[in-house]
């Protein structure tokens, strides 16, 4: 694994924080304030009235309308479409190493609130009012993104930040979003502290879990599906169970766990798969069934003849902007067809979305569409998403990205 450290960071810094008050303003169209008085976070280019080339990536700035009238700090990018984060509504409040220490700490607080332990998410970006930063603990291991021109600018002042709070034996900035690059930023990954192992260890739920941080998807983890993986395993007792998209097979260690008398791990990378498949022998369960596939392609039919009486679908985003959503759903519905195809009569189906541009209301309508192409009825017995360690301002929906249903297939 090629590790950097952030002593000598290999990526370009954007432009430094500005001092406090000292921050330019950035004065919104007439009638572009209201969203943003709701509570929403985010400022749209086209909303701005101010020339976006005077401004550099990452810059402190303060939000006003129209008329002067302030709305909040934030951080700019001229180069996105979302090209003002903001981070405040205060007005010149700038994100610096104390706004990130009282800003996370308040994120962990809630955590431990809720009865949380040190396997969580801790920040959940706009929902935890820290726009374009993901931060998430494994024991004393954090995996941190930043896919906003602010966030990545300001690496050092998180990192002191989280330092200052958990003390950390390692941070791994986990950069390889695809987001990133509709910033301007590279795809990348870095580390700060000790790393001994490219793989780590954690215990969640009773069970060892791998999390990988050399090439882990994401933040190595899917600390988003713990509370359905939990919900999906009550009914796994004697039950054959497909994990699709398995990653390194939570759900079907979780199943195994229950009693499932038979576990089938379906994913495309061999990785992945290997560290299940060590997963299971260290907990002590019998050695899961292995299928390399690229489940993506309906074409290929990896389980022909084959049937479950539980089948996790949990695909990644399929619908990566507005421009394309009705492509994108159409794969969902072809998706989801096929895994009721592999579902046993009166069996159970979980199908997911994590598509950020997918909404509650598109996902219901592809489940009524799947429904219609297939030979199935279906009952919808819950709606499955992500914990409380992933919270949703309810102004900015968009923190609402996971969206899953849990159905009897008849």
């Amino acid at each position: 694994m090629t590790v950097h450290l952030w002593s000598e960071p290999p990526f370009r810094y954007l432009a430094p924080p500005t001092s406090e008050g000292s921050m330019k303003k950035i004065t919104l169209k007439k009638g572009e304030e209201r969203r943003i008085r709701r509570g929403h976070l985010w400022v749209y280019s086209n909303e701005i009235a101010d020339n976006l080339a005077e401004f550099e990536p990452g810059e402190s700035v303060s939000v006003v309308d129209s008329q002067g009238k302030p709305l909040g700090s934030g951080t700019v990018n001229p180069h996105s479409l979302i090209a003002v984060r903001l981070h405040s509504r205060m007005a010149d409040e700038e994100a610096d190493r104390e706004f990130f220490e009282r800003r996370i700490g308040t994120a962990w607080n809630l955590r431990q609130r809720l009865g949380l332990g040190d396997v969580c998410r801790v920040v959940h970006g706009e929902g935890d009012g820290l726009p374009g930063l993901v931060v998430d603990r494994f024991g004393d291991v954090f995996i941190i993104q930043h896919t906003s021109a602010g966030m990545d600018a300001r690496k050092e002042q998180i990192l002191e930040a989280l330092d200052a709070l958990f003390s950390p034996s390692c941070v791994v900035a986990a950069d390889e979003n695809p987001i990133r690059e509709l910033e301007g930023l590279p795809l990348q990954r870095s580390m700060a502290g000790e790393l001994e192992e490219e793989v780590v260890w954690v215990e969640l739920d009773g069970l060892q879990i791998p999390v990988d941080l050399a090439s882990g998807q994401k933040t190595g983890g899917y600390l988003d599906q713990v509370f359905s993986q939990r919900y999906v395993a009550t009914f796994a007792e004697d039950a054959s169970v497909l994990d699709a998209f398995s990653y390194t097979g939570g759900f079907g260690l979780h199943a195994a766990a229950m009693g499932a008398k038979r576990v089938v791990l379906a994913d495309r990378s061999e990785r992945a798969l290997e560290l299940a498949t060590e997963a299971f022998k260290l907990n002590g369960f019998k050695a899961p069934e292995t299928v390399k596939t690229e489940l993506l392609d309906i074409k290929i039919k990896p389980f022909a003849g084959d049937k479950f009486d539980i089948v996790v679908c949990d695909p990644p985003p399929l619908v990566r902007n507005k421009k394309r959503i009705a492509e994108g759903l159409k794969k969902y519905e072809q998706l989801f067809a096929e895994a009721l195809s592999w579902t046993n009569p009166e069996g159970f189906a979980a199908l997911f979305s994590c598509s950020h541009q997918v909404g509650i209301e598109e996902f219901t309508e592809t489940l009524r569409r799947t429904e219609r192409r297939s030979d199935h009825k279906l009952l919808l017995l819950a709606h499955l998403e992500a914990g409380p360690d992933h919270p949703v301002a309810v102004a900015h929906p968009e923190t609402e990205y996971l969206h899953g249903a849990f159905l009897q297939v008849l």
